[in-house]
């Protein structure tokens, strides 16, 4: 998610909430069911809301990216988080890429 896209999601109050955060994640991946985008939006909001305040606010938004892209311990756990979507059918288990 770039700037301007964060600005646009966040709106008048600069800040991103649930709501505003899944309906992003249905946007961006139209294929996957409901529950799995759900699934995937919680997932990744919680990772980025640190204060845990149930909002994304800027300062947020940039620690993520940083933790996304700076820290090459966590790079693999954040790969998959970022980049790679679970999609449960029957029991077999299919990722795509983001």
């Amino acid at each position: 998610m770039s700037f301007s896209q964060f600005r646009n999601i966040a709106g008048i109050d600069h800040q991103i909430d649930f709501n505003e955060y899944f309906e992003y994640t249905r946007q961006k991946y139209p294929n996957i069911d409901k529950q799995t985008v759900y699934r995937i939006a919680k997932e990744k909001f919680a990772f980025i809301d640190r204060d845990k305040n149930n909002k994304i606010d800027y300062k947020e938004f940039v620690d993520a990216q940083k933790r996304k892209y700076y820290h090459p311990v966590n790079n693999e756990k954040l790969h998959f988080k970022f980049n790679k979507v679970e999609q449960r059918v029957g029991d077999k288990v299919l990722y795509h890429n983001r």
